[in-house]
């Protein structure tokens, strides 16, 4: 939505005037008007809870979007040699794009803070905050000992 230009149909994210918001685009200069809300990340290790916190805030986050950033895994995207910054950008301008509608995201997934901080989507957010889930050692181990196989996790304990 607000990577194509309405007026001339030009697609680009490089370039948008924070103090409006508005994304500018190269071609025709023309100022499209957006919203910056913040995104809510709630991190941690495999095992250490987001899923289950993820499910809990749905509940009581009313005014938020909550959404695991697993629904949008796919094979494509495992690639660390770009630190998965193709998955962090999509995750982010999809963000963008729900903030339009008045609501911020709270996503629950595994992130270090620099693998969103440098995609090219992240200006079009107000901030970044981040809560990190951790347990005790042993009771992650537990937990990822206890995962069904297909989850892939439990001999990696």
């Amino acid at each position: 939505m607000y990577n194509v230009c309405p007026a001339c149909g030009q697609y680009s994210e490089e370039e948008i005037d924070p103090a409006g918001p508005h994304a500018v685009c190269p071609a025709c200069g023309h100022r499209q008007r957006f919203r910056r809300l913040p995104l809510f990340v709630i991190t941690g290790a495999s095992g250490a809870g987001k899923t289950v916190v993820c499910l809990g805030l749905v509940e009581v986050l009313r005014e938020c979007v909550v959404l695991e950033s697993d629904i949008l895994w796919r094979s494509e995207f495992d690639r660390p040699e770009e630190d998965y910054r193709t998955y962090r950008n999509l995750w982010l301008r999809l963000v963008k794009n729900i903030a339009q509608g008045r609501r911020p995201v709270v996503l629950c997934g595994s992130v270090v803070p620099d693998g969103f901080e440098r995609c090219p989507e992240r200006r079009y957010l107000s901030g970044i905050h981040y809560l990190a889930l951790v347990c005790d050692d042993d009771e992650l181990i537990r937990r990822l000992r206890a995962r069904p196989v297909w989850r892939g996790s439990s001999d990696e304990a």
